[in-house]
């Protein structure tokens, strides 16, 4: 059953966590009570059990599909993976074009996957790279620049006028002469470079874009160069001899801060990426993707291995392997898949089969009963339409160990530096949809614990959230100014907020919950949720609030998403607010 308000679905009743919708054009009159609890009984037998016992087999071989300058790595992987277990054949395919779709299972470059509308419906992460900037140890200014640093706004600078800017413009001991700027092919690929240095791809035009040995053979020739690489075409996972990773002041203060210490060597400079000391924008992660959930026995023990244990084969190839949070969040999205795979495929498919045909004869049977059971003037039928989705309720909201989570529904994580990690919780994004803007506040802020720490926006509609701890922002995610709905897709890891310098962690964390406790809680505010809604939709649309979320009803998945800004506002000092 819907309610509906001007095309707005404000209410829907689930079974099974399942929505199904029947678009026949009968009365219910004409058919029976136990016609109907048949076809109930046959769609919740196919839908629970069959579907996923015929898509459980395991497959004989995996095949992966990846891109030519991710092959090696996931050669890598797939050997690391098999020493484990050696049953498993593996077939890796570089060869394609992803874009066209390929089915199976993906890993390649976030910003490179196909349309989500395609064969990456479902994603996870499972390493970074990053594109890091070089510069030649003879130049003039080389002492100042290991000393200060140079701020993405200069990068900005160098980027827009490579070829006709000096190094005296940029350093007190530079030269008069020019600045020239390389890019490897990898590094430019996607907008992150762009997004750093906070200029737009037509930089293109006056950046010399090479492959990776012309662009180390160019930067080692050349004393007033700069470029960026990714880390992972390091010759050897270290740097040519002559060249020195170009440290970044992120914050712009003229100066190398405790935290911004991270350009010694690629070993210091992998645990800076690791620990967020780098700058987010400049990291791209990496994903396996495929179109559905995966359910093949093969392939989910090699995601698993791969987020679990694989991270020592990513950081020997020179990428970046997963934090803490990251492991949880992967593992998390991987859970659900039964452990109980038929281990005989032969097996499987013949027990499928054989259930297979009692289904059909079950369904033919009840569609003859349903058809004779209908008056002749009624007998004409519009067909049926069969739909799934989510209910959003305490079994759909995802909470990874290890972190605190607060009544402001932000999290909070401390990272091995003994930073901060922040962000919005998963119940906050379901409720409010894909978001278009966030606005967050600026480094070297000093915030709070109950201050606002950020505004959500949806197309103008906006909900303010409040700090879970107290301290100075050290960094922000930049990267949700281009793409807000990160926070959505994965709140826990790509779509965090801040990085944050505590003051009263060991305090403060005492006011929050840890994921032991998380779901007692996350279930009362399911009920606040479902109260809420009953008191603002009796004052909006007081002609459907007598049947919403009576009798089992569920709420919608982003329920705040199509609603009136007035609801937000009640949303608001209603529901957030009070919860202070």
């Amino acid at each position: 059953m819907h309610i509906i308000k001007n095309g707005i679905v404000i209410a829907r009743w689930f079974t099974n966590d399942q929505e199904t919708v029947f678009n026949f054009n009968i009365t219910m009159k004409t058919i029976s009570k136990s016609t109907g609890l048949i076809v109930l009984l046959v769609i919740i037998f196919s839908t629970t059990f069959l579907a996923p016992l015929l898509a459980g087999s395991p497959t004989d071989t995996l095949r992966i599909f990846t891109t030519p300058s991710l092959a090696p790595l996931v050669m890598k992987w797939s050997t690391g993976f098999r020493e484990q277990h050696p049953g498993c054949l593996i077939s890796v395919d570089s060869q394609v074009d992803l874009q066209k779709g390929s089915g199976s299972l993906i890993i390649s470059y976030n910003n490179l996957l196909p349309s989500p509308e395609g064969d990456t419906k479902w994603k996870i992460t499972i390493a970074h790279d990053a594109a890091v900037p070089v510069v030649n140890t003879g130049n003039p200014a080389f002492k100042e620049l290991m000393e200060k640093g140079i701020s993405p706004e200069t990068f900005g600078k160098i980027l827009k006028s490579s070829g006709n800017i000096k190094w005296s413009e940029i350093s007190a001991r530079g030269s008069n002469v020019q600045v020239t700027a390389y890019l490897t092919i990898q590094s430019a690929s996607g907008n992150k470079i762009w997004t750093f240095a906070r200029t737009g791809s037509d930089a293109l035009s006056s950046v010399k874009i090479l492959n990776r040995d012309e662009f180390f053979r160019a930067v080692k020739a050349d004393k007033s160069s700069v470029g960026f690489c990714n880390i992972s075409e390091l010759p050897g996972s270290v740097l040519p001899e002559g060249l020195a990773f170009l440290p970044i002041d992120r914050n712009g203060n003229g100066k190398l801060d405790n935290f911004e210490m991270i350009y010694d060597n690629p070993e210091t400079l992998l645990r800076g990426i690791l620990t967020g000391k780098f700058p987010h924008s400049l990291c791209v992660s990496i994903c396996a993707a495929a179109g559905v959930k995966p359910s093949d026995e093969n392939m989910v023990a090699f995601l698993k291995w791969l987020v679990a244990e694989g991270g020592k084969t990513t950081s020997s190839a020179g990428y970046t392997g997963l934090i803490e949070t990251e492991k949880e969040s992967g593992l998390l999205a991987l859970t659900g898949i039964s452990d109980s795979l038929v281990s005989s495929s032969a097996k499987s498919t013949s027990y499928s089969w054989l259930i297979l045909i009692v289904v059909v004869i079950a369904a033919g049977t009840v569609i003859t009963v349903l058809l004779r059971s209908v008056r002749r003037k009624t007998s004409r039928t519009s067909g049926t339409l069969i739909r799934e989705t989510l209910a959003f309720n305490e079994k759909t909201i995802t909470a990874p160990a290890g972190l605190y989570f607060d009544k402001s529904h932000t999290w909070a994580f401390m990272e091995r530096d003994g930073l901060v990690r922040l962000g919005i919780n998963d119940f906050m994004q379901h409720v409010t949809g894909n978001l278009t803007e966030i606005k967050m506040r600026e480094p070297g802020e000093y915030i709070r614990r109950g201050e606002k720490l950020l505004t959500v926006v949806k197309e103008g509609k906006q909900l303010n959230l409040y700090a879970p701890v107290s301290g100075v922002i050290k960094s922000q995610n930049t990267d949700l100014y281009l793409d807000s709905s990160l926070v959505n897709a994965s709140p826990y890891t790509d779509g965090w907020v801040y990085l944050i310098e505590p003051k009263n962690w060991s305090k403060e964390i005492q006011m929050m919950f840890p994921y032991e406790r998380f779901r007692d809680w996350i279930n009362s505010e399911f009920i606040r949720l479902k109260d809420f809604f009953a008191a603002s939709l009796k004052s909006h649309y007081p002609e459907y609030a007598p049947a919403v979320l009576q009798d089992g009803g569920e709420i919608t998945d982003n329920p705040l998403e199509e609603l009136s800004p007035e609801i937000w506002e009640d949303f608001q000092t209603s529901f957030i607010d009070r919860s202070r």
